[in-house]
This record gives C-alpha cells, sequence and structure tokens, in this order.
C-alpha cells in the first residue's frame, strides 16, 4: 500500500454566496449614487461607501473563514484543525472508522463540493466532519479503501 498524506481546505467555491453578495454591492453603490444625485450628495456618499465597506468586509470573512479550516489525512489518522489565533483539532485513528458519510446540497453537487462525515463504533455523531472539500466521492473511496485494507 502506498502511504498517504493529505492536506485540504474547504474549496473557494464553497464560497459562491458570499462572493456573489460582494459583487453586487459595489454596482447597488453605484447606482444608488447616481439615484440620489447632487442634491442629496451627503447620504449618497455615506450609503454607497457602506454597501462597499461591506462588500470588503464580506470578502474578507470568506478568506478569514477558509483559512481557519484544515482537514488531514493520512494512511493513520483523519484530522481537523479549526481557528487561526485560537486552534480546535479533533481526530480519529483510520483503525477505529467504521463509516464514513457524504452529504452534498443540490448547490453542492453542481460545484462538485461536499461534506465527508468520519463516524466510529462508539459514537453515533461524526467524530470529525470536513466541509465543503473539491471531489468529496473521491477522498470518501480513498478513506472507505484504508478502512477495509488491513493496515501492515
Amino acid at each position: 500500500m502506498t502511504e498517504m498524506s493529505v492536506q485540504l481546505r474547504p474549496a473557494w467555491r464553497n464560497y459562491w454566496a458570499g462572493f456573489l453578495v460582494a459583487a453586487t454591492l459595489p454596482p447597488a453603490a453605484w447606482v444608488l449614487l447616481m439615484a440620489l444625485g447632487p442634491q442629496n450628495m451627503n447620504l449618497a456618499l455615506i450609503v454607497s461607501g457602506s454597501l462597499v465597506f461591506l462588500s470588503l468586509l464580506i470578502l474578507v470573512l470568506c478568506v478569514v473563514s477558509r483559512y481557519s479550516w484544515k482537514f488531514f489525512m493520512n494512511e493513520n489518522e483523519i484530522l481537523t484543525h479549526h481557528g487561526i489565533i485560537s486552534r480546535r483539532q479533533q481526530g480519529v485513528r483510520i483503525a477505529d472508522l467504521r463509516s464514513v458519510g457524504l452529504d452534498q446540497s443540490i448547490v453542492q453537487r453542481l460545484l462538485g463540493v461536499g461534506d465527508l462525515s468520519f463516524y466510529t463504533s462508539g459514537s453515533a455523531v461524526a467524530e470529525v466532519r470536513f466541509h465543503g472539500i473539491k471531489e468529496p466521492t473521491q477522498w470518501r473511496d480513498q478513506v472507505n479503501n484504508l478502512i477495509n485494507c488491513p493496515q501492515t
């Protein structure tokens, strides 16, 4: 068996809704600026500036959210790390895994992303969860192969 060591993060396309909202706010600010005209310039500048700031804030939140998650897989264990300043880590040994669940909404299926949940025999809830990763069926199949292959 070949050694496997992988680090994953949520896919950028997993944040499509935030990017869509962030992309529509600056044009909305421009339309509002033109609609209010010179007679209400102070109000128009405040509201338009607020919309542009909100757009930038949404983009920053998407980037921070993506980089605050890391998922690791190797032939012995599966780990998830969450946080940038503080850190929360969860992991499970491959030998303890009993099943791997795949969850995909219709939008996730269209975008080719999904969530993997890893279950052990001692728990009814997922011990570790990877959210928004690309090609989740491929990763599920690889983990299932590791579960079903005896470790040497």
